[in-house]
């Protein structure tokens, strides 16, 4: 079922620097009845121990008895429609997620790109609808966003759920650091680069790719039709290529972000899981990143678990553990 009609939804524009930022905004639903809570909170909470745990069980469920704020912050290549699941399990809140600069109905913002310049914008968005202490749900690339956000305006963050985030590392003395990204980030950047001849074969593209349902869901059709800029035959995805790449070079080891990281403060949880990112890319040990960054920083918790290659933003149980940590932090 599409968000938008189970609530309040519509796109705001926030003015920014060189222009405005489109945002997503749902607004809570009133009044949920006990079938309707039920209907939303089928997957209980995460609860887990401090530091790093494996696999973490869930827990007891509790829904929150109040309107919060949250801030979904999407991934390289994304735009905020890539959360159409997740903002409609998140109806006890309201919900804002930007089409980040360079990216969806935001693509004709030009640089500078980066986390500071996302964290900037994102500072704005947060003014101009007036939200305090909220919880910030950063996707991949969108967890470094959601870290700068948190360091350079401590006050407007009250926690973070960092969802299978590229844990940032210096580059090593020899390395060809362009060379390291182009290869990682290769199967990303050939999406942005590619063309469509038609909408028929752009659906099949992704359904061929593992990362949704195949046949695609509704939410999985949308957000994917949301990308799409031009005509046929030479139907593109709506990503400015600069800002693919200006952003991906900071996961390893941006000024800001490790900053960011290293002074973390905020209650954050790492969600993540060993398929996704870490396929193919011998360059990061996930498990060990996310292990000792978890043993260095008091307020980081690190939970694995179990996933296939599917884009958890579009899976029943990815979106359930979304709305599980949004909660524990929330009640916090």
């Amino acid at each position: 079922m599409e968000p938008f009609l189970t609530r309040s939804y519509r796109q705001d524009r926030i003015a920014v620097r060189g222009g405005d930022l489109t945002v997503g905004v749902w607004e809570p639903v009133a009044g949920l009845d006990d079938d309707a809570v039920a209907a939303v909170t089928p997957h209980p909470p995460i609860t887990p121990t401090t530091g790093y745990t494996a696999v973490e069980p869930p827990a007891a469920a509790e829904v929150p008895t109040g309107p919060r704020t949250i801030l979904l912050l999407h991934g390289l290549t994304g735009h905020h429609q890539a959360f159409l699941a997740v903002a409609d399990r998140l109806d006890a809140y309201r919900v804002l997620a930007p089409d980040l600069r360079g990216r969806g109905q935001s693509y004709p913002l030009l640089g500078p790109y980066g986390m500071a310049a996302h964290a900037d914008d994102l500072a704005q968005v947060l003014e101009a609808e007036e939200a305090r202490d909220v919880v910030v749900v950063g996707y991949s690339m969108g967890g470094l966003a959601a870290l700068v956000l948190a360091h350079r305006y401590p006050g407007l963050v009250q926690s973070l759920v960092l969802l299978d985030m590229w844990l940032p590392r210096l580059a090593f003395p020899s390395e060809d650091r362009d060379a390291t990204v182009s290869h990682i980030f290769a199967p990303l950047f050939a999406t942005i680069e590619r063309r469509y001849a038609s909408l028929d074969e752009y659906h099949r593209f992704w359904e061929r790719s593992g990362r949704f349902d195949a046949p695609l869901s509704e939410q999985a059709r949308a957000a994917l039709d949301y990308a799409l800029h031009g005509r046929e035959p030479e139907l593109g995805i709506r990503v400015q290529q600069r800002a693919a790449w200006d952003d991906a070079i900071e996961v390893m080891g941006a000024e800001d972000v490790l900053a960011a990281l290293n002074g973390l403060s905020h209650p954050a949880r790492l969600l993540w899981h060993r398929a996704g990112h870490a396929e193919g890319a011998a360059a990061w040990d996930i498990a060990d990143s996310a292990e000792s960054w978890a043993s260095l920083l008091p307020t980081l918790t690190a939970v694995e678990y179990p996933a296939d290659r599917r884009i958890p933003l579009f899976t029943d149980d990815g979106v359930a553990r979304i709305r599980a940590a949004v909660d524990e932090l929330a009640r916090s």
